[in-house]
């Protein structure tokens, strides 16, 4: 990193929520090396110090209606869930593997 190089991070959706934490680790290990264009290691709070904007583009910083939904109807999420953990474990009968195999 030059001394005067400056980041702008840009997330669209769940990459804004991966930048969110990204700021947070970057506070929270201030003095932890981190490698940077294959030099020598920066830490973390030069980066930060060098962060001169975030931009978020639909990030879901509060949720999303889905979850929502979700987290409102425990008994069809629990239908959904049992139904899920049925088709995982079919998934691991070896006779279902060499049929799907087979169809593909």
């Amino acid at each position: 990193m030059l001394e005067n190089d400056e980041v702008v991070l840009v997330g669209h959706s769940t990459g804004g929520l991966d930048i969110r934490q990204l700021i947070c680790d970057l506070h929270n290990h201030e003095r932890k090396y981190v490698p940077a264009d294959g030099g020598e290691g920066v830490t973390c709070r030069e980066i930060r110090e060098r962060l001169k904007a975030v931009v978020f583009l639909s990030v879901p910083h509060w949720g999303t209606n889905v979850a929502d939904w979700v987290y409102s109807h425990p008994a069809w999420r629990m239908m959904v869930l049992t139904e899920l953990r049925a088709v995982i474990a079919g998934s691991r009968v070896y006779p279902l593997d060499q049929i799907e195999a087979g169809l593909t």
